[in-house]
Parts: C-alpha cells; structure tokens; sequence
C-alpha cells in the first residue's frame, strides 16, 4: 500500500497524471479541486473515490482512495480542512490547517477533535497532510507544535517520516515545502501519522526534490510517499488433525549458524515526476 500527501497548489487536472505516476492508494491532497475532470472513468482506469471539503471548489482538501471504493465518514465539524474515509478496515483523516488567526497547530487539534470517534489506535490508522508546523531542520519545534505531536503519541499514532528517518520533529534534513518556491527557505510541514499496526508495515518513506517539483512549477510542495508492506494473510481454521506416529529417533545434528537480521526501515529521497518511486 502507498499513501501520498501532496499539496497540489491547485491545477489538479493539470497535474493529475504526476500524481497518477506516483502509483497512489490512498492521497490525501490539499489544494485540490472538488470535481477534477479526470474523476470520470475510462477504458483505463477505474474512478477513484473522492472524499473533499473546502469552500473554493478549485481548492479544498480531498482524501482519494485508487483501486478500491471508500466511504467518507461524516462529523458534526470539520475545521478549516478536515476529511475523513474509510476503505475496509483502513481509516484515513486527510488534515490541510489553514485557520484565519494562524494557529495551525490549534487548527490541527480542532480536526482531532472533530473526528475523534474515527480515531481508533488498535486499527489501522492514517492521520495526514499539510500541517502547516514544524521546523527548518535547524531548531526544536515550537512549544504548540511539540503539544500536538504529543497529543498523537497518546492516540497511538507515530510519523513514519521520523520513523524511518531516524530524525526527531523540528530536525527534518528534507523539507516538504519552499515558501515562494525559494530553494533558501525550505520547511517540513507535510506529515503522515500512523498506528501501530500500521507502523510495523512501514517500508519506506520517500520525499520529492525541489528541483523536481518545485523548479519546474508543479507546486511549491514536494509529495511525501509512504509505503507499506502487505498486511498478514489470515490463517484459515481447519479441523485438527489426527496423531501421527512419532518418528524415529534421528543422530544429532550440527547446530545451525544463525541467520542474519533483517534490516531497517528503507528511505529514499529524490522521488521524480513519473517514476512511481525507486
């Protein structure tokens, strides 16, 4: 499974077969439009199903689910932007905070808040998208959004970009976001939450250069991609079987070396338009 959280910026037709080449599953993308063009089906691709909120119907925030249909899932509130899905037993809350009195962290809270009864730590679980907080790299995070990321640690739900990254919050070496598109002023803003069940599927995480989507104008965001091993095949119950006779007794055999640990996590940065990912 691959999440993608990308701010489109806006032009969500135009940039419809970029986000395709990254091979999503699940995207939660702000800045999106409420009805792009390229939802329509063909001889192709299936629709994908399209959870959006927002009021500017050439901006808001969607949640798409590729391959498979999901349902939204409805609060009494939304904040300024919050959408929630849910496809099978995979829930994900797609999250763009853009408040008006510039409280993104509080903004963020707020769409915790209103979707609380979605927010299951023993499931699978996917809080996502544009923040708006954090930090350069190059200091600790601000006391509000140090609150936050606290507030997800008691809900179960880890970064995987910090996860596999082995960085802690407000110290990102790779930045989601180019304010005004300058290369000289980069931040990490772009996150993706994950539960326990999920965390221990976590295969990669990838971050889009600015040089490849930023320089030639396809947003002034890189897209976060997160992959996810396949979930365990349940084991079908069948009858017991009947004794076997016990076997021979055999000569002792040499011990076995033992085998080598598996390793880590894997990351990658430079994800290119079109590639899908390396």
């Amino acid at each position: 499974m691959r999440v993608v959280c990308w701010n489109l910026r806006g032009g969500t037709d135009a940039k419809w077969d970029l986000l395709r080449g990254l091979r999503p599953d699940v995207a939660v993308l702000p800045e999106a439009a409420r009805r792009p063009r390229r939802l329509e089906p063909s001889l192709l691709e299936a629709a994908p199903s399209w959870h959006w909120v927002g009021r500017n119907p050439a901006k808001g925030l969607a949640v798409a689910t590729f391959g498979a249909e999901s349902g939204t899932l409805a609060p009494d509130a939304t904040g300024r932007w919050s959408v929630a899905a849910r496809q099978g037993s995979l829930t994900v809350l797609g999250i763009w905070s853009c408040p008006t009195g510039g409280q993104y962290a509080l903004e963020v809270e707020r769409a915790l808040d209103a979707h609380a009864r979605w927010l299951d730590p023993d499931g699978e679980l996917v809080v996502a998208g544009d923040f708006n907080v954090a930090g350069r790299g190059t200091a600790p995070p601000s006391a509000a959004t140090a609150r936050l990321f606290a507030r997800l640690g008691r809900l179960g739900l880890t970064s995987a970009y910090h996860t596999v990254w082995h960085e802690a919050p407000g110290a990102e070496s790779t930045a989601t976001y180019f304010h005004h598109r300058d290369p000289e002023r980069p931040f990490h803003i772009d996150f993706c939450f994950v539960s326990a069940s999920l965390r221990r599927r976590l295969a990669g995480v990838e971050v889009g250069s600015f040089e490849d989507w930023v320089r030639p104008g396809h947003s002034d965001h890189c897209p976060l991609v997160v992959e996810f091993d396949p979930a365990p095949a349940r084991r079908a119950r069948t009858a017991p079987a009947a004794p076997a006779a016990p076997p021979a007794p055999a000569e002792p055999a040499e011990p076995a070396a033992p085998a080598a640990l598996a390793g880590g996590h894997e990351r990658h940065d430079g994800l290119s338009p079109g590639t899908g990912g390396r």
